[in-house]
């Protein structure tokens, strides 16, 4: 099959990052000047502030060649730009306001998660800085936002199809609320006053409100953005899936039983389950087509309205000769081979001897006639995911014998 590119050429990319870090360099640099800064010192400042955004976009192009946007945010880098010099927008305009009153809480969980949690690290303490810069706030306030910053990334590091954020939310406002008080308490020079703690508690308050209305968005167009079309043709009674069981019922069940595990193993491992699951059930597809040529099926895909996230799975997966770099491709991949390789041998098995099968074995076996094809050699998926992969087929062994 030929593989039917549908990124970005690679040109465009580069001309969105140099036209994004262009902008955002000049812009800091007008506000430096309207702020009547000596030359030197704004010279200097831009400076540093071009190094800083340098940074986070050398860090976006390595997550890019290497595939480790969370959700499907390597699809959409231009999503990312934009959602980052309104960010920088924001940032010049903090240093407009009391220090005390910096919403930077909700800027570090929307690059976060409109990035992954390290571009996101890296962007927030980039604009906290333009920020501290601009206003000539003190270390301490750098700090204070970036312990708060950090706390609200890592509660809302994995959001998933069950989506609980009560918790994280709670968490994350009483943190930048214990980081604001601190800092009153410790760097307020002059005697304390109720009136002192009025900016920060409003503060806690919008953020929260802000990180509400994000959340709210981000599920819409991103957690459950394909929700209603994967229910629809993950029924294993919809049309596509009823043509594979009048074609080939044995197809038909394999794909039941790899979707279990492709399933299974991506909410483990905090995977794009709905995707893989997707194409677990659907990596079987070309039997149903004349010539089964990638074309005639992402025909048969598109005329069913498969998400994007599914078609790059089947993309990679069915395409001969194709590097696999996608988490959820490997996950496919180790779920066909152990299902295709059990259920062969209890097909083949003409002395009973089923039950006395060595499942351990045979993963194994898979696993190393997998990886040593090579086609695997620049996935993302790291040792630790592989090895929680190959335990969770190995603890199915009750699964294995309903199979017989």
């Amino acid at each position: 099959m030929q593989r039917k590119k549908r990124n970005k050429p690679n040109w465009i990319k580069v001309f969105q990052r140099i036209l994004v870090y262009l902008c955002s360099v000049a812009l800091f640099a007008a506000l430096c000047y309207l702020k009547g800064f000596e030359l030197d010192i704004m010279l200097s400042y831009t400076v540093l502030m071009g190094v800083g955004v340098g940074i986070v976009f050398v860090v976006t192009a390595l997550f890019d060649e290497k595939n480790m946007f969370k959700y499907d945010n390597g699809q959409h880098l231009e999503r990312f730009y934009f959602i980052w010099f309104v960010s920088i927008c924001f940032s010049i305009g903090f240093s407009f306001l009391p220090t005390t009153g910096w919403p930077f809480l909700f800027l570090f969980v929307l690059l976060a998660l409109y990035s992954n949690t390290v571009l996101g690290i890296i962007s927030g303490i980039v604009l906290l800085t333009v920020s501290v810069m601009l206003s000539g706030a003190s270390m301490s306030i750098f700090v204070l936002y970036l312990f708060a910053g950090l706390v609200g990334i890592c509660m809302f590091s994995k959001l998933d199809e069950n989506y609980r954020i009560g918790i994280p939310l709670l968490v994350s406002a009483m943190m930048l609320l214990l980081t604001l008080t601190a800092g009153v308490v410790l760097f307020e020079n002059s005697k304390l006053k109720i009136e002192l703690f009025i900016i920060p508690f409003l503060n806690v308050v919008i953020s929260t409100i802000l990180l509400i209305i994000l959340l709210k968005v981000f599920s819409a167009t991103v957690i459950f953005k394909h929700r209603d079309a994967y229910l629809e043709i993950t029924d294993p009674e919809y049309t596509l899936m009823v043509q594979l069981k009048d074609k080939s019922k044995s197809e038909y069940y394999k794909v039941l039983h790899t979707a279990y595990f492709c399933d299974r193993i991506c909410k483990r491992l905090g995977l794009d389950s709905a995707a893989c699951k997707t194409a677990g059930y659907y990596h079987a597809i070309g039997c149903l087509t004349e010539h089964q040529t990638w074309e005639e099926i992402l025909d048969i895909c598109h005329q069913h309205k498969f998400p994007e996230p599914a078609i790059d799975l089947l993309d990679e997966y069915l395409n001969d000769g194709t590097v696999m770099k996608q988490k959820e491709t490997a996950v496919l991949v180790f779920s066909e081979g152990v299902i295709s390789s059990i259920l062969y041998l209890l097909h083949h098995d003409n002395q009973g001897n089923s039950n006395k099968l060595d499942y351990d074995q045979i993963i194994e076996t898979v696993f190393k006639t997998k990886l040593s094809t090579g086609k695997l050699d620049a996935n993302s998926l790291t040792l630790d995911e592989l090895s929680t992969m190959k335990n969770i087929f190995k603890e199915e062994k009750l699964y294995y014998d309903f199979l017989h």
